[in-house]
């Protein structure tokens, strides 16, 4: 975390403990396991709210969403947590694996190839890479032979 961040996150929670953050943190991932999703998603707000520059609820409300079929809002959770942390494979590759369910291959192959550019043994990055690239008739790491006749 920068300096400046910091700062902005000592003044953000200065009113706030950070056992109080916790206890919310742990509110809302018990609702989340619990199936108490639209209950999850409100505790993350209220974290967010008090400290959005963790990307730690972003993320996780992110998950929620794409639990739910929300993809929209799963997507602008992942961009979220990549605006602080722009190169988070985690958050990358749920955003990619949302992307590649919603049919948009070719975003989630530009995000599968920015995780393989920084974790090139990314081993989910490359299988879903070829997945997605076959969905587009694309073929990953296969050089092509020319067909011999045989006599």
């Amino acid at each position: 975390m920068r300096h400046d961040q910091k700062i902005k996150f000592s003044n953000l929670v200065s009113d706030f403990s950070l056992e109080q953050l916790a206890n919310i943190m742990k509110n809302a991932r018990a609702l989340d396991e619990l199936g108490q999703y639209e209950e999850a998603i409100s505790w993350y707000d209220l974290a967010i709210a008090k400290n959005p520059i963790d990307p730690i609820p972003w993320y996780d409300k992110g998950n929620v969403f794409d639990s739910i079929g929300k993809y929209g809002e799963a997507i602008s959770c992942y961009d979220k947590v990549l605006e602080i942390i722009p190169n988070d494979t985690s958050a990358m590759y749920n955003k990619a694996t949302v992307l590649s369910r919603i049919g948009k291959y070719e975003e989630a192959n530009s995000c599968y190839d920015k995780i393989i550019s920084i974790d090139p043994i990314h081993t989910g990055a490359l299988y879903n890479k070829r997945v997605t690239l076959n969905k587009l008739g694309m073929h990953y790491g296969v050089i092509p032979m020319k067909q011999k006749q045989i006599l």
